[in-house]
């Protein structure tokens, strides 16, 4: 009994140094892993920034016509002041602007999104980065 004990152990000890063996790396290879790592890394988080960046843009898009909207709607307000009530054209007027504020809550909405969405693609990066 003691003796295969003995040679089951030795067995388990060979196997164990030969899977140590397997699982051995050298130096040369953990730094081009590491450096396989680290460069993937840093293009995940260049590749997030270029996204930031043309998000930033799309909300600076978005915002520039929301400002549009907001001078469109303005103009026809003033139009509508200045014309007398029987006016042939205030009853279109008066419904070109209703859907210019139409327009503007919708951008508004889509701006809403496009900040949200910039804010977990900063939040991501930040993940990235630590």
């Amino acid at each position: 009994l003691r003796a295969r004990l003995d040679q089951s152990y030795e067995q388990y000890q060979k196997h164990a140094g030969n899977k140590r063996k397997l699982n051995k790396v050298d130096g040369k290879q953990a730094e081009q892993m590491q450096r396989r790592f680290f460069g993937e890394r840093k293009r995940r988080i260049e590749a997030e920034k270029g996204r930031i960046e043309e998000k930033r843009g799309g909300i600076q898009k978005t915002r520039a016509l929301i400002a549009e909207k907001n001078d469109n709607i303005a103009s026809k307000q003033l139009m509508l002041t200045f014309m007398p009530g029987n006016h042939p054209q205030r009853p279109q007027t008066q419904q070109h602007l209703t859907k210019l504020r139409e327009e503007l809550k919708q951008l508004e909405q889509q701006l809403a999104s496009e900040q949200a969405e910039l804010q977990r693609l900063e939040r991501e990066l930040r993940q990235a980065q630590s």
